[in-house]
């Protein structure tokens, strides 16, 4: 009977370590794939700064161009029109 019952104490050992080892391995699937999407969520975070940038960048450029065409006929006049 002392036999058997060791043979039952070592199954359930097993089977304890064998569910442990799969929750650690599901845990750290889990925490990869988090690190991963925060990865993810920065990388898209960070292209839509640079586009925002990029966008407001090109704005500047053409709101200076438009004045500097603006002006240029204002600044080309000859100065005795203004006085």
């Amino acid at each position: 009977m002392a036999t058997h019952q060791l043979r039952v104490l070592v199954l359930v050992l097993v089977l304890v370590l064998v569910l442990v080892l799969v929750l650690v391995l599901v845990l750290v699937l889990v925490l990869v794939l988090v690190l991963v999407l925060v990865l993810v969520l920065v990388l898209v975070l960070v292209l839509v700064l640079v586009l925002v940038l990029v966008l407001v960048l090109v704005l500047v450029l053409v709101l200076v161009l438009v004045l500097v065409l603006a002006l240029v006929p204002v600044l080309g006049r000859p100065v005795s029109c203004h006085g």
